[in-house]
């Protein structure tokens, strides 16, 4: 009995770590608090437009100046990162309730794809057990906050000056603060409004946010939330004034990954319920390490998602028994982003290797894909 006492005394000792971690240096920031400098209005006169399309660097500075390396040499009009810029962890795993987290006796653990995670829902006090003793599998906090992300993409953002669209990954968002930090860098107005649409001449691009997946906490895809009502208008919007919308999440609606499976929510909830009925040509969505392009029956076109998830963090593998029926090309075990060109009537595309310093299996530089979407525009 006297173990949680001292388990309590620990835990709140170390809060600090939790409620006042890191804050982003000013240092990497452009215009003002803004993590990138304003859209170009129209797309390049005489060529297509030109993006880069990363994710899932999860705190691996140096997969990630790589990635950025080969990004700057192809130079690019506009870059998207797709999430989980930090290796954040949610204390319990639970919601972000400030120090009265510590006091919550027990909480139900489930994690997709992890069955045996369910047991931990037996663990009296979760998240004094997470901040003290299983603290070192797995520490709740990136202790240098968003810093190194900033940092190791300064070279695009603020050398460069190319724009740069961030959209929230669950690691992202675990803890309230970094919510507010994520709002302050993509000038969102409310912490709990992260999504956005970023036109660039006759191209929409949809920035969702598809929330962190903890049982219990804030939902921002669920049935009616005011992201869905306004994913509804905004796409209505783009067809209305003949834009290409492309839809940028984190949680994939599809993916045949072994470790990182389809977000159920953002499957049936935002593409069968909303996108798919809509002429949305390209889905992008990071989480699972891997790439993978799949093709999926919408309204009246197919529609290609893309997932990729190649810049940081550990690498998952294709799940036969899970395979997506659309899926055209999966890439596992190799660091990469995807380079669009986007022009009149098609969006070019293609898997683009990099050499992060990590020991990859033989013929890794081999790897390819190749894809055209017509958007009809």
């Amino acid at each position: 009995m006297r173990l949680l006492p001292l388990l309590a005394l620990s835990a709140l000792a170390g809060c600090a770590s939790v409620a006042g971690h890191a804050r982003p240096e000013s240092r990497w920031l452009v215009e003002g608090r803004r993590l990138s400098v304003p859209m170009p209005a129209a797309l390049p006169e005489g060529r297509p437009l030109r993006v880069a399309v990363y994710g899932d660097a999860q705190g691996d500075a140096g997969v990630h100046r790589a990635i950025v390396a080969e990004i700057r040499r192809r130079k690019p009009d506009l870059v998207l990162f797709l999430g989980d810029a930090c290796a954040c962890l949610p204390p319990g795993p639970l919601p972000d309730l400030g120090t009265r987290t510590y006091a919550i006796p027990c909480w139900p653990q489930e994690q997709r794809g992890k069955p045996a995670f369910g047991m931990l829902s037996l663990l009296p006090f979760p998240a004094l057990w997470h901040e003290t003793v299983l603290r070192p599998l797995g520490p709740p906090r990136d202790p240098d906050g968003f810093n190194r992300f900033l940092e190791a993409s300064w070279p695009l953002r603020g050398e460069d000056r190319v724009p740069f669209v961030f959209v929230p990954g669950n690691h992202d968002l675990y803890h309230a603060q970094d919510r507010e930090d994520v709002a302050a860098f993509t000038g969102a107005e409310d912490p709990k409004k992260l999504w956005r649409a970023v036109d660039v001449g006759r191209l929409r691009f949809v920035v969702l946010d598809t929330g962190n997946d903890v049982w219990g906490d804030f939902d921002p895809v669920s049935n009616n939330s005011p992201q869905h009502r306004w994913l509804e208008g905004v796409l209505a919007e783009a067809e209305d004034k003949g834009l290409t919308a492309v839809v940028c999440a984190h949680f994939p609606p599809y993916s045949s990954a072994s470790l990182e499976p389809p977000m159920p929510e953002v499957r049936w909830k935002v593409a069968a319920r909303n996108v798919l009925r809509r002429r949305v040509p390209l889905f992008l969505s990071g989480h699972a390490h891997a790439y993978e392009r799949i093709d999926v029956p919408a309204a009246g076109h197919v529609m290609t998602c893309v997932v990729t998830g190649g810049a940081g963090g550990p690498f998952t593998a294709f799940e036969p028994d899970r395979a997506e029926p659309g899926s055209r090309r999966f890439v596992a075990g190799i660091h990469h982003f995807v380079w669009l060109e986007i022009g009149e009537g098609e969006i070019r595309g293609r898997l683009v290797p990099v050499d992060g310093g990590a020991v990859y299996r033989p013929g890794w530089h081999e790897e390819q894909d190749e894809f055209t979407v017509p958007t009809g525009k």
